[in-house]
């Protein structure tokens, strides 16, 4: 009985052995450089900054922690791309011009990564107030 018993004990180890120094069992894990983040609306914030006489200006502000690679894409109203520039920063942060011709604008901006989009949609328009001061004489 007690050869019996180290015969069991012996094909134990030998089984556990086997299994740990085995060069043919992998363990899972994180590849380096392949972690893949989803992209959340509050990474983004796109701000209407103001305007010059000859633009409308919006800030654009990214928190990109993974620093992975990313577009912005400014299209018109239109849908026309008027700008698409490739950037990788961490901690995004721009202030784009829009040219004022005299009309009304809706600029979506869009900051696109492998993830997904980030949409952000707007309506400009410029309205003139003329204010006269009258002084009797």
């Amino acid at each position: 009985m007690k050869l019996q018993f180290v015969k069991s004990v012996a094909s134990i180890a030998a089984v556990a052995l086997l299994s740990v120094s085995n060069p043919l069992t992998s363990v899972a894990g994180t590849v380096k450089g392949n972690e893949k983040s989803t992209v959340v609306n509050e990474q983004a914030d796109v701000k209407y900054a103001g305007a010059n006489e000859s633009a409308y200006l919006f800030r654009v502000e990214f928190s990109n922690p993974s620093a992975q690679k990313f577009s912005l894409i400014i299209k018109n109203e239109e849908g026309l791309v008027v700008y698409n520039e490739k950037f990788s920063d961490a901690n995004f942060d721009k202030t784009f011009q829009l040219p004022y011709d005299g009309t009304d604008i809706q600029p979506t901006f869009i900051i696109r990564t492998q993830n997904g989009d980030i949409k952000r949609s707007f309506y400009v328009s410029r309205k003139v107030v003329e204010n006269f001061q009258v002084t009797k004489l």
